[in-house]
């Protein structure tokens, strides 16, 4: 059994939209509906708080982050210009400088590394709706590989710890969705779909590629599901009810905690993700038993 516990909130100026962790797990970029629009924060797990360490003006709201596995660039997908940018963060200085940037066909939502670093899933409103960009670090440079059409608008996306397969959260049923990713031959192909009450707004993978957390419209809002890469099965095993619609969300690298961006007071929260063992009563009532020579 699988239980979510809220362990830490920042209040934000205006709607949260969307967040990532970086690598070592004490940043999380976050965007939200007012300006700056963008800023990071850190994150003290032991103690459960949040400061803010840097921001970043963008042209309009942002939408989605992500950081490379590197923790020192910040893909944004937002809305205005160009709508989508990769920045460079110096952690020790707590600096934002904008050195990439790519011009989609609408309002950029999400966007997600893959492990190598060299690959930037982006999910926007207009054209093929999502998009793989090649990313050259040392050149500064964006171009596209891959494209896949989807029913409706894409608002989030998040490459799986090996790189093979991305999910993608989207505004048509069945509202999410997992591809398979072939990096050498760059296509993309759907592998497994999860029913969601409406929009799905945004996804994450866990380190281990097994749980996807989910944000999205309807019902609680914000939901945690069991994906088998073999099966190509998603199942639900955890939900957590949030005051306004989920936007954002991220695993930290240990994989116990998941923030969420979302669209009431406080607009964003970390979550705690608890295994809970249930005791087996009837083998234990049993044992008791045999203990007692009742049986």
């Amino acid at each position: 059994m699988v239980k979510l516990v809220e362990v830490a909130t920042f209040t934000l100026e205006g709607h949260g939209r969307g967040c990532a962790f970086n690598p070592d797990g004490d940043r999380i970029a976050v965007g939200y509906y007012t300006s700056p629009y963008f800023r990071v924060l850190n994150f003290d797990k032991a103690a459960g708080t949040l400061t803010e360490v840097a921001t970043f003006t963008l042209e309009g709201t942002s939408f989605g982050y992500a950081f490379n596995p590197d923790g020192d660039r910040i893909a944004v997908a937002h809305k205005g210009g160009d709508c989508f940018r990769v920045l460079n963060f110096d952690k020790a200085a707590g600096t934002l400088t904008n050195v990439a940037t790519f011009t989609l066909e609408g309002t950029g939502y999400g966007c997600a590394f893959n492990p190598d670093g060299d690959r930037i899933a982006v999910a926007h409103m207009s054209g093929d709706r999502f998009r793989v960009l090649n990313f050259d670090k040392a050149a500064g440079t964006l171009t596209e590989v891959a494209t896949f059409m989807l029913e409706g608008i894409c608002y989030g996306c998040a490459f799986n710890p090996g790189g093979d397969r991305i999910a993608v959260a989207f505004a048509a049923s069945p509202y999410f969705r997992v591809l398979n990713f072939d990096k050498v031959a760059g296509t993309l192909t759907e592998v497994a779909t999860f029913t969601l009450e409406t929009f799905g707004r945004g996804c994450a993978f866990n380190p281990d590629g097994d749980r996807i957390a989910v944000a999205h419209t309807g019902g609680d809002r914000f939901r945690v599901l069991n994906f088998d890469k073999v099966a190509g099965t998603l199942t639900e095993v955890a939900t957590f009810t949030l005051e306004g619609d989920g936007h954002g969300c991220a695993f930290n690298p240990d994989g116990d905690r998941i923030a969420v961006a979302h669209y009431s007071s406080p607009y964003f929260r970390v979550l705690a993700l608890v295994e809970v063992v249930l005791e087996n009563k009837s083998a234990n009532m049993a044992a008791k038993m045999v203990a007692a020579g009742l049986i």
